[in-house]
């Protein structure tokens, strides 16, 4: 066993293959030791029993929770507080102003919470206190062509409109982390997708040395590239060291909801000649707006891909196609086998029972 670094000088010396040559030396089946075994996951039994530990389940000595108010629209910013309601709430330590909001400190999730609810905050929400959904979508549908104006100028032409709303992670595990900031040090304890970037917004924060700084990554309850965004570090890391003491900054779920990086809205815009259907074009336009958005379980690419083949299935219904077939005339030869491969494993063609339905 040796880390990768060790190998990193003698890996750097070797020479690259050509990857056109075809004289590229595989492994041998007969030599495999993984590939076509069953091997577990080594914390799945943990899971099972209950005694995983995810961020969420992270606790250290002395420490503190953390529940903070935001602006409820992108955008808006504090203008006052009054937090005489909130220190009165039983188990609330403090009260205390972060980057992101107004944090209420506790003993517990549950006192933390109840103080945030006691906040009397005024929000200054902004030039966009009036912004919807419907709104954003607008301009984005006055930049595309009207789905059924290329049907009403040529029979032969079919064309069609895909909407994907704007949508939140909704991760299992909510937003937390565990933050113990001291003079010398700080420690985290991030359930996060990039560790390297939670380290660099500690070390911005708390201005330490990077050897100072330690971050944990527990076990994550859902990430699909919401936790790629380490904002939540921030607030932890924030507020530990504003109380000088360690902190679990908790989200409820609304605040999940409320305050994700979602997936972009994007309306699409497909049309095709039915006489020619290879020749289908398909163009995307995702909102730039102050909603803030990121990676929603998929590459950034997803709203083409969605179209483009909710779109050909469309089209291979309007020429009284068979959709695979249809794909494996379009398709480059070198691509054909992985969707001949997908359907036979489907049991495409085969008959399903009333109420079911198969797609490619």
């Amino acid at each position: 066993r040796l880390p990768y670094g060790e190998l990193v000088d003698t890996a750097a010396a070797l020479p690259v293959p050509d990857p056109l040559s075809g004289d590229i030396p595989l492994k041998d089946p007969e030599d495999f030791r993984i590939i076509g075994t069953r091997v577990g996951h080594w914390d799945t039994p943990q899971m099972l029993d209950g005694s995983a530990v995810y961020g969420i389940d992270v606790k250290v000595p002395d420490m503190l929770y953390a529940a903070v108010a935001r602006c409820p629209v992108f955008g808006g910013r504090m203008v006052d507080f009054d937090a005489t309601k909130a220190r009165a709430v039983a188990g609330v330590r403090d009260v205390v102003e972060s980057d992101s909001g107004i944090a209420v400190v506790a003993d517990s999730t549950w006192a933390a919470i109840q103080g945030r609810r006691a906040l009397e905050i005024t929000w200054d929400e902004g030039e966009h206190a009036d912004l919807s959904s419907a709104a954003i979508r607008q301009p984005l549908v006055d930049r595309a062509p009207k789905p059924g104006d290329a049907a009403a100028s040529d029979a032969a032409k079919l064309d069609a409109a895909y909407d994907i709303p704007f949508l939140a992670h909704a991760t299992m595990e909510p937003m937390n982390c565990v933050a113990d900031v001291r003079a010398d040090s700080c420690e985290v304890w991030a359930p996060t997708q990039d560790p390297q970037d939670a380290k660099r917004r500690a070390v911005a924060i708390t201005r330490l040395g990077r050897d100072a700084v330690q971050v944990h990554v527990p076990l994550i309850g859902g990430g699909f590239g919401r936790r790629l965004q380490v904002d939540y570090v921030g607030q932890a890391v924030q507020i530990s060291q504003a109380v000088g003491a360690p902190v679990q900054v908790v989200w409820t779920r609304e605040d999940d909801v409320q305050h994700d990086f979602y997936h972009p809205l994007s309306y699409n815009y497909a049309s095709a000649s039915l006489d020619d259907p290879g020749r289908l074009a398909v163009r995307s336009h995702s909102a730039q707006r102050p909603i803030p958005t990121g990676p929603w379980r998929s590459v950034g690419n997803m709203p083409e891909a969605f179209a483009h083949e909710c779109f050909l299935d469309e089209v291979a219904a309007a020429l009284g196609r068979d959709p695979v077939e249809l794909r494996l005339e379009l398709l480059p030869e070198r691509s054909r086998a992985v969707l001949e491969l997908a359907a036979t494993k489907a049991g495409w063609g085969t008959p399903l029972p009333d109420g079911w339905g198969r797609g490619i």
